[in-house]
């Protein structure tokens, strides 16, 4: 019988976009930011404006944004949001956010058929996994 429907490149592409989709969404509605080391002094208020500007960017991944030139899109904003987090003194949201970055190019490689797109959105899960919540 014909149970068993072979799943064409395209419709697994669009089933693991829709995973990291919701992994997402999932991620930027936490409670809020972790809160910083030190709840006085302008260090402390800049790592939660920076924290801030990074949710806001997160955001730019939901939504159906995982098409290649959306995705380009956002590269520029985690590189200033992890400049941000390390002016801010926060370095370790900003590792967080440069295993993001790079995750983000590696997905981007394989929706244009260059590599595994399954192990594209792994990588993706994982660095938004060290992403602090929003």
């Amino acid at each position: 019988m014909g149970f068993a429907r072979k799943i064409r490149p395209g419709r697994a592409t669009r089933a693991a976009v829709a995973l990291l989709a919701a992994a997402v969404l999932v991620a930027c509605g936490g409670k809020g930011p972790s809160p910083t080391s030190s709840s006085t002094g302008s260090v402390s208020a800049q790592a939660a404006a920076a924290r801030r500007a990074l949710c806001h960017d997160l955001l730019q991944f939901g939504g159906g944004v995982f098409r290649v030139p959306n995705l380009q899109r956002v590269l520029p904003k985690l590189k200033a949001d992890a400049k941000q987090l390390d002016q801010a003194g926060d370095t370790q949201t900003a590792a967080a956010v440069r295993m993001l970055e790079a995750a983000t190019n590696k997905l981007i490689a394989a929706l244009k058929g260059q590599g595994d797109v399954s192990a594209a959105n792994q990588g993706m899960l994982h660095a938004l996994g060290s992403i602090p919540n929003c």
